[in-house]
């Protein structure tokens, strides 16, 4: 349910890069927006998804708790695949930056 919200943020967020880019004076932080967004987004919906996957063979069917704590583990490992991967993408896009010498001075 979460990712009805996200990937439509996410689009809009590349669209936001993508329009910086042609600007010269905010191109630097185009590389910011795309790659922060775009490695939350996939590296949210990688960890939520393999969590799922995993889950249900750990769990025994015995508990009736064992549900609860699947979805509060589902929507927390959407919250920190969303902080790992923008602070991946955010890494990635300083140093591409500095490859490309594009700065704020340019």
């Amino acid at each position: 349910m979460p990712f009805f919200f996200i990937v439509p943020v996410w689009l809009l967020c590349v669209l936001i890069g993508v329009l910086l880019c042609l600007f010269k004076r905010s191109r630097f932080l185009s590389l910011y927006l795309v790659l922060s967004s775009t490695g939350g987004t996939i590296v949210s919906l990688t960890l939520s998804t393999f969590l799922l996957w995993i889950a249900p063979k750990l769990f025994s069917k015995e508990h009736t708790w064992d549900g609860v704590i699947l979805v509060a583990a589902y929507l927390a490992s959407i919250a920190v695949g969303g902080v790992v991967g923008t602070a991946a993408g955010f890494i990635a896009a300083g140093k591409i930056n500095q490859r490309l010498r594009w700065t704020r001075a340019c």
